[in-house]
Formats: C-alpha cells, structure tokens, sequence
C-alpha cells in the first residue's frame, strides 16, 4: 500500500498499523509518490492500495491512480481518504465522481476501518513490496508473538 499523508507523524503511524496487520505499506512524499508507484509498476509489483488525505486526494487520483495495479477481486485500485469529521458531509458527495473507494474520518481507529479496508486476508501468500518487507516481516512478527502464534 502507498501511503501519501501531509503529516509525517500521521503517516509513519498509520504505516505501522497497516504493517501490524501483516499488509505492505510504504509512506512517501508527494514528491516521491509517482516515482515510488512507477518503480513499483515496473518491477512487476505495483501498489494496489493508496492512502491519502484530502489534500493530496485530487494529485492522488489523476497522477497516482494510474500507476496502480488492480486490488485483489475489483477492476482497480482501492483508494481511501482520510478526512476530518468537519469534512464529512462536503466529502463524501465527491467520492463517486473521484473513483474512491472509501474515505475514514479522523482519529482512525486501527482496529476498525484501516484493517477493514487494507489487511489481507492471507497474510501469508500477500505479496509484500521490496520497499516495505522489512518492516512488514519484523511488525507481522512483533503482532504474532504477542499473539501466542
């Protein structure tokens, strides 16, 4: 999953409970974004998830969208915005004409929507992007032992 968040604090976060699910994540910089999807792309593993936040929602859709990769059983990539309750109403009217699939209201609770939209339901044939496996691995295997497994 390509995560694309304003705050670095928010992203790193949110990265690392996607991670604890046992899914791939990996935060970039707008900056860094299309770069991050097109190698991703060409290295025959392109990103299938992207998340993101009001402010990058429209560069999301129109430079980013493209280089994704269709997620597991839908036509394309699934794409979450991140919004502030306040932004709600106003929001979610332009989700369809956007081509998102879903967007979360602010704070997100890690054991609600963000495993509900991103985890994998086969943790172990999920492939993992090169750019996050290690910390997916050390996260995932942080989660099991606490776990019992």
């Amino acid at each position: 999953m390509l995560v694309l968040l304003d705050g670095r604090t928010e992203a790193t976060t949110t990265r690392e409970i996607i991670a604890s699910t046992g899914a791939s994540a990996i935060c970039v910089t707008r900056a860094e974004a299309a770069d991050a999807a097109t190698q991703a792309a060409e290295d025959g593993a392109p990103f299938t998830k992207l998340l993101t936040n009001l402010a990058y929602a429209e560069f999301g859709t129109t430079a980013l969208v493209p280089l994704l990769g269709p997620a597991q059983g839908q036509s394309g990539p699934r794409v979450a915005v991140i919004i502030d309750p306040s932004e709600r109403d106003a929001y979610a009217a332009q989700m369809a004409d956007k081509s998102l699939s879903a967007f979360l209201v602010r704070p997100v609770r890690p054991v609600s929507a963000l495993t509900q939209l991103f985890a994998s339901r086969d943790v172990d044939t999920a492939p993992v992007h090169r750019l996050g496996v290690a910390r997916a691995r050390s996260l995932g295997a942080l989660g099991a032992a606490r776990r019992g497994q």
